[in-house]
């Protein structure tokens, strides 16, 4: 899975995940957390990030998240050949709670929210064939 993010002056982020299938007994090693905050999001000066991941189980989950500095408009999505799921959640003085979730459908994910400064973690997860 290939993870990006970028953001404009106004804050708009975005997120292009892709996530593979791998036809092994033996899967790899979970590469991201499966629970948030998840893997924090290094943002460059020029307001990009970029990793990659995968999707290693239908059972697997990867949390990536992100701070936002000011009120935006936050679009997280994924691209590729698995059928993904995808939750946005923000960080509250209570734990985490979920902004939107798309689970509906065949193939990629997308979601945006107009949000407030705060934590945000986006949860993916992979409907995989075997």
């Amino acid at each position: 899975m290939h993870v990006a993010m970028h953001a404009t002056s106004l804050l708009l982020l975005a997120a292009s995940l892709s996530a593979s299938v791998h036809a092994q007994n033996l899967l790899p090693a979970d590469d991201f957390p499966n629970l948030p905050p998840g893997f924090m999001l290094p943002l460059l000066p020029d307001g990009t990030a970029s990793i990659n991941g995968r999707i290693n189980s239908a059972a697997d989950l990867d949390v990536f998240s992100i701070r936002v500095g000011a009120n935006a408009t936050l679009t997280v999505s994924t691209a590729g050949n698995t059928d993904t799921n995808g939750t946005l959640k923000r960080q509250t003085a209570t734990g985490w709670v979920n902004v939107i979730s798309e689970e509906g459908g065949t193939g990629n994910f997308r979601v945006s929210r107009a949000v407030e400064p705060g934590l945000y973690a986006v949860q993916v997860s992979g409907r995989l064939s075997t």
